[in-house]
């Protein structure tokens, strides 16, 4: 919600696509599908892996802001009825239009100078037009029922997951294992925040998988998809440590340790009212943790050890270090807006 003084633009810019958890936060979810592509697909170490890890994520995080905005432009009216303001739409059309032709051609444009398959092109390409079909009309398939979350989900997988896999030209074997994880990620991620937004939505009529089933059937189905989740996220985890068994130690404590310490306060601030979360209320605590664990702790696990084979990796390290601690800023004080 917007407060009744309307922020600077810089300000209103800042909290919401630089520091929110609607911005440069989201690019969380291409760690483990990168680190995991590079631990598996990488013979040689060498300093063109932390060149690769930067213009993925520069393409990624182009197709991110570009998704987000452009879903922003598309729900203008829904959001002034909620009391919401997005700082895009405080921008004329064409500054608008001038921006998302900007993300477009940094992404694509990056595409080309770095000499990426064509492959990864067209998965692009196919990334915005998804995102598109979610938002707009015609289509606008946020607002039919499940296509919603299926559409959401498959943007994001084409994204954060089938864009690296297809740029480092991997194996049928880690898309097969890692695109699911993307994928029930993003849709648990979508459906949590329509039972949140259950009252708004139902109120101005957007209609909304939640809305259609209503919010008892919407938490239920959201149980399910989280333990499909949880149930694959294990298979990650085991199929990571099998085959790095010089570091399988390491990855079973570390990701261990953050389960059993995301349990710890899970367990706490239920036990408070005014400290629990709608995070912590809607989500189960066995799939906050292995989610936290190994969508975020083993993906560090995996570049800390690339980077003790090639230092020029180290640039990536702190990347996700500085990510990971904005998100566990996020997720200690979750709020959402």
């Amino acid at each position: 919600m917007m407060s009744h003084e309307t922020p600077q633009l810089w300000k209103h810019i800042t909290k919401e696509s630089i520091w929110g958890n609607r911005g440069l936060i989201k690019i969380s979810s291409l760690l483990l599908p990168l680190s995991v592509i590079l631990t598996f697909n990488t013979h040689e170490i060498g300093h063109e892996n932390v060149t690769t890890f930067f213009q993925i994520s520069l393409v990624v995080t182009s197709w991110l802001f570009l998704s987000i905005l452009t879903n922003d432009i598309a729900d203008y009216k829904d959001d002034h009825i909620s009391g919401k303001m997005r700082w895009i739409n405080r921008l004329s059309p064409v500054l608008r239009a001038l921006i998302i032709l900007l993300l477009l051609g940094i992404g694509l444009g990056t595409l080309l100078l770095c000499r990426s398959p064509i492959s990864t092109t067209w998965i692009f390409s196919a990334a915005v037009v998804t995102g598109f079909f979610y938002s707009f009309k015609p289509l606008r398939l946020k607002e039919h029922r499940i296509w919603g979350l299926l559409t959401y989900s498959l943007a994001c997988t084409l994204g954060y997951c089938v864009i690296p896999w297809t740029w480092l030209a991997a194996n049928w074997t880690l898309l097969l294992l890692l695109a699911p994880a993307v994928f029930l990620d993003k849709w648990i991620n979508l459906h949590f925040h329509q039972v949140v937004d259950y009252e708004s939505d139902y109120k101005i009529g957007t209609k909304t998988y939640a809305v259609f089933v209503g919010p008892g059937y919407a938490r239920k189905t959201l149980t399910w998809i989280s333990g499909l989740n949880s149930l694959w996220l294990v298979v990650v985890f085991l199929y990571v440590a099998l085959l790095v068994p010089a570091w399988r130690a390491v990855i079973i404590l570390a990701v261990g340790t953050t389960v059993l310490a995301c349990g710890f306060y899970i367990f706490i601030t239920r036990r408070s009212s005014r400290n629990e979360t709608s995070l912590v209320r809607e989500l189960s605590g066995i799939y906050l943790g292995l989610a936290y664990a190994i969508l975020r702790i083993l993906p560090l696990v995996l570049i800390v050890r690339l980077s003790l084979r090639e230092p020029s990796m180290w640039a990536a390290v702190a990347l996700t270090v500085v990510i990971l601690m904005v998100e566990s800023w996020f997720f200690l004080r979750y709020h959402y807006e």
